[in-house]
């Protein structure tokens, strides 16, 4: 256990402590160690890409190494190595697309497009940045579509497998009971009952004035020419 300056302890194992040492005798930087942090992770990643890609089947594997090489590229800022390790990986996925191994919704291909895309505006090409984005988000859409589709399906067949089970007094179609639902029939029914009786009682009141010559305002008036003639 490592004892800090600012008082935190750190479990360390004989390996690391026996590195920790070394530094200190060498009198190594944090900002050295890291940087020796990273060309070990990056050494890692190569090594990991090349022995992925002489083994057959390892397609997916690879066109990860290559996009975390993209990754450390760009975040060391070295967009034009980050832009060749991004095209590898996206070579490869597209072959696997292509083949059938990976399906045209496949979240790391938008991902690498999206890479892509700030990897292209970093180096002022924007219109193959434009390009990239506007691939990606189709690639979502295409996603986010797919996912829709398959939960539908996936209340459609239990809506199919409730109706040859001749429902069971379950839920509709909506989702709402049935005996609510034929309660709510029942009630619509009776509204358009009282309306028909409405109109029927308004259509009988029309004809009985009509009888006795009565408009909406009550008896008619005599005609304009008639009062004529009396005056």
């Amino acid at each position: 256990r490592v004892l800090h300056d600012d008082g935190d302890c750190e479990e360390l194992d004989k390996a690391e402590l026996d590195e920790a040492l070394e530094a200190a005798r060498e009198g190594r930087t944090l900002a050295q160690e890291a940087e020796l942090v990273i060309e070990a992770a990056w050494e890692a990643l190569e090594m990991s890409a090349a022995l992925h890609a002489r083994q057959e089947g390892n397609e997916l594997q690879c066109a990860e190494a290559h996009e975390r090489l993209g990754d450390a590229s760009l975040q060391n800022e070295q967009p034009e190595r980050a832009l060749q390790e991004y095209c590898q990986a996206r070579d490869l996925l597209c072959t696997l697309r292509e083949g059938g191994t990976l399906p045209p919704h496949d979240r790391r291909l938008a991902d690498v497009e999206f890479y892509l895309g700030v990897t292209n505006l970093q180096l002022g090409a924007l219109d193959e940045a434009k390009a990239h984005y506007r691939q990606a988000a189709a690639t979502l859409r295409l996603r986010r579509a797919t996912l829709l589709r398959a939960s539908l399906d996936e209340q459609i067949a239990g809506l199919e497998q409730a109706v040859a089970a001749g429902g069971g007094g379950g839920a509709d179609a909506d989702g709402a009971p049935v005996e609510a639902t034929h309660r709510g029939g029942r009630s619509h029914r009776g509204a358009q009952r009282r309306r028909r009786r409405r109109r029927d009682h308004e259509r009988g009141r029309g004809e009985e004035e009509g009888k006795h010559g009565w408009g909406v305002l009550g008896p008619r008036q005599p005609a304009r020419s008639q009062c004529r003639q009396h005056v």
